[in-house]
C-alpha cells in the first residue's frame, strides 16, 4: 500500500472515531469506551502478531520503555478526548476534535526542544494552524 493511501485512510479513520466516540460515550459514558478502544487494539495487535511479526528479537530495555510511555500517552490522551467530547457543549463537539487534532503541531513543537529545532517555514506553518484553528471557530 501506499503511504499517502495510508495516511488518507488514517485521516478517516480518526476523523470519524471522535464522532462515533461521542455518541458512545453519551449513552455509556468515557471509562467504557475506553475498554472498548483497548479491545481493539488487542485484537489488532493479536492480527499482527498472527501476521508475523518478527522484530520482538530487537526489542531493547530503551525501546520497550519508550514503547510502554507511548501506549500510556495514546491510551491517555484518548480517555480526555472522550471526557472532552461527554463534558463539552453539543456546539463544542467540531473544537474539541479540533483541537485534539493538533496533536502533530504539538509533536513538532515538543521536537524542537527535543530532537531538532525547526526551520522558519515551520514555525510559520504552526502559526498558520493556530490561526486556522480559530478562523474555523469564528462564530
Amino acid at each position: 500500500m501506499n503511504w499517502k493511501v495510508a495516511c488518507c485512510i488514517a485521516l478517516i479513520a480518526w476523523s470519524a472515531y471522535g464522532f462515533f466516540g461521542e455518541r458512545a460515550a453519551k449513552v455509556h459514558g468515557d471509562k467504557i469506551n475506553m475498554i472498548f478502544e483497548t479491545i481493539a487494539f488487542i485484537l489488532l495487535a493479536l492480527i499482527a502478531a498472527i501476521g508475523g511479526v518478527n522484530d520482538f528479537q530487537k526489542v531493547t530495555t530503551n525501546s520497550a520503555i519508550n514503547g510502554s510511555i507511548m501506549g500510556l500517552l495514546s491510551a491517555g490522551g484518548f480517555w480526555f478526548v472522550l471526557y472532552a467530547l461527554k463534558i463539552a457543549p453539543q456546539q463544542d463537539t467540531a473544537l474539541v476534535l479540533l483541537i485534539s487534532g493538533m496533536f502533530p503541531v504539538g509533536a513538532a513543537v515538543i521536537s524542537n526542544f527535543v530532537i531538532t529545532p525547526l526551520s522558519l517555514m515551520q514555525w510559520i506553518g504552526i502559526a498558520l494552524a493556530g490561526f486556522g484553528m480559530v478562523l474555523v471557530n469564528l462564530k
